[in-house]
């Protein structure tokens, strides 16, 4: 794992602020409903690895082409279907993070500012079929659940806490049960499994 320098921090905090200095333009503390969707993982990422994935080198133009194709643009849609749904139905702002590309961020950088737009934005979680299997939404469940905010499926159905970590244990389980000792299935499962904020 590359460590990040002071002056990288700095520049992600920087970025960061005038963001959320943007965003606060527009939408006035806990207005808005905020999407959570896998993008670069989720139950598609773990099906496609466990099939396709773990053929190419990892990181390799040929796997990351892959991801993109068959992982990143599918979730990026599901994501873009629910906001849409939201948005016809409600005139409440709808964040949601599959529109947002900053070169050179990290997936924890990104997942960082959600979560800060999460605390000091959003009054609704919004969470897309499949979200248990990413680290990233499982988080951002954890932070949701921790503020107390309304949290629902796709659906509209709530999800509590106790149920959303059912679902976070059962992904991780489904995961180790597809990984074949793929280690980075295994990991991705011992993350859902231990990571807290």
């Amino acid at each position: 794992m590359r460590m990040i320098t002071v002056d990288e921090d700095r520049r992600v905090t920087r970025e960061q602020g005038l963001m959320l200095q943007a965003v606060g333009c527009v939408v006035t503390n806990s207005q808005a409903t905020y999407v959570s969707g896998p993008i670069t993982t989720g139950n598609r990422f773990s099906a496609w690895y466990a099939s396709t994935g773990r053929n190419f080198v990892m990181g390799s133009q040929e796997y990351l082409l892959r991801l993109t194709s068959d992982v990143i643009q599918p979730n990026e849609k599901a994501i873009h279907r629910v906001a849409s749904a939201i948005r016809e139905r409600s005139s409440v702002p709808v964040i949601e993070p599959a529109s947002l590309a900053v070169p050179d961020w990290s997936q924890q950088e990104y997942l960082s500012f959600w979560l800060r737009i999460i605390q000091k934005f959003v009054s609704t979680i919004v969470l897309v079929s499949g979200w248990e299997f990413s680290v990233g939404c499982a988080t951002e469940f954890r932070c949701a659940s921790r503020l107390g905010l309304p949290i629902l499926d796709e659906l509209g159905n709530c999800v509590g806490s106790q149920q959303g970590e059912a679902l976070i244990t059962a992904a991780a389980t489904r995961i180790e049960q597809i990984a074949e000792g793929a280690a980075p299935l295994i990991q991705l499962a011992q993350v859902l499994r231990n990571h807290r904020i």
